[in-house]
């Protein structure tokens, strides 16, 4: 089911939302997000010169790992309830950015048989 911004009445509550139950199986249903915080990436400069920032230690996976256990967290949604992982990212930080999402996935206890 999908609809527009202007069709979307953002007023609902997830317990006014239909149960499961009555749903179709092809409706899609964003249950929560999070973001990390912007920060100077390791090979860049900070503002006084220097190089890389406070969050320059912790590989991008990782850090998108944080951002999905709050997002699970947040919504009270068991890692196994997911059906699907989608995420991005700016800059290609390795070799293995183009298997980010799958590894920030896997990192943060999503079932391995789960597409992201």
């Amino acid at each position: 089911m999908m609809m527009s911004l202007e069709e979307a009445d953002n007023s609902q509550t997830l317990e006014e939302y239909p149960p499961a139950s009555i749903m179709k199986d092809d409706d899609v249903v964003i249950v929560g997000g999070a973001r990390t915080p912007f920060c100077e990436w390791l090979g860049g400069k900070r503002g006084d010169g220097g190089k890389g920032g406070r969050l320059s230690s912790i590989s991008a996976e990782e850090l998108g790992s944080i951002a999905i256990k709050g997002a699970l967290e947040k919504t009270g949604t068991e890692p196994s309830e997911v059906d699907h992982v989608v995420m991005g990212h700016a800059l290609q930080t390795s070799h293995q950015a183009i298997f980010g999402a799958r590894r920030a996935g896997l990192l943060s206890g999503i079932p391995q048989e789960v597409p992201m």
